[in-house]
């Protein structure tokens, strides 16, 4: 099971760590919303998104090695969501 740290460290050196284990995407995203939360950022959701930004046929790659092995090519999908930082918030 993999296991996660999540440290931060703010403007007057106080230091905020988050330790968890999870299998589950939900979960990580669960707690690093948590997390983020707990360190001054404020936003509406975090959240898993199933919706693909690229269609399977642009990974599609033509190139071969010598043992036939067929090449991915690497995307990413266009992310405009930002994360703020509320300095004026009280946590």
């Amino acid at each position: 099971m993999p296991s996660f740290i999540l440290t931060a460290t703010d403007d007057q050196g106080v230091v905020t760590t988050k330790e968890f284990h999870s299998d589950y995407l939900t979960d990580v995203v669960d707690n690093t919303s948590d997390f983020l939360r707990g360190v001054g950022f404020y936003f509406n959701e975090l959240s898993v998104s199933n919706e693909s930004h690229v269609k399977d046929s642009e990974l599609e790659d033509t190139r071969v090695d010598d043992n036939s092995v067929v090449f991915l090519r690497e995307k990413y999908a266009i992310k405009n969501d930002t994360v703020y930082k509320d300095k004026n918030r009280d946590t």
